[in-house]
């Protein structure tokens, strides 16, 4: 059964991911030899992501997730969960400076919001960090929800892709 699940995990993935911007996720360390600071280092693994945007593009430039650093898809109940999110786009650099947001939300499969954090930007590596503490509940299961925004009405985000232009990505979590 959990070939199975892993099978369609796998698949999902597969036909989820966008074809015009893809998502690097890079997963943390192993726990045995926690890092000083979250790995550089970006190689590829399969992940169960799916993509969302809303309608309210000016035209049909984007912007998008491009690269997860550091993020697992299993933790321990109750354990911290560290990684960083890039952003990609057509035509501006996607930093807070130029009007974007990024937020995190570990939300509960039957919709309750679990936990909502605001990523940090960290302007040297010109990403957001997002720092969590899982549910400590391993009977339910959770998933987290990226959202990249142009959160500011007369920034350059907003003037040339659209104000409250969003594009999410979902992960899956798992609390074990």
């Amino acid at each position: 059964m959990k070939i199975l699940f892993l099978a369609l995990l796998f698949v999902a993935s597969l036909l989820s991911l966008s074809a015009s911007a893809s998502t690097v996720i890079t997963p943390a360390p192993t726990p045995a030899t926690p890092p000083t600071e979250i790995s550089k280092d970006y190689l590829p693994i399969v992940s169960a992501v799916k993509e969302w945007e809303n309608k309210q593009w000016k035209n049909q430039d984007k912007y998008w997730i491009s690269r997860i650093d550091g993020y697992l898809e299993s933790y321990a109940p109750k354990s911290s969960i560290k990684f960083y999110v890039e952003g990609g786009a057509d035509k501006i650099d996607v930093t807070e400076d130029n009007g974007f947001f990024l937020i995190g939300t570990i939300i509960e499969t039957n919709r309750n919001i679990a936990m909502r954090e605001p990523g940090q930007f960290d302007q040297n590596r010109r990403a957001w960090l997002l720092e969590f503490t899982t549910p400590e509940d391993t009977s339910k299961n959770y998933k987290l929800v990226l959202n990249m925004y142009c959160k500011q009405k007369e920034s350059l985000c907003a003037t040339t892709y659209g104000f409250k232009t969003q594009m999410d990505k979902i992960l899956p979590l798992f609390v074990r």
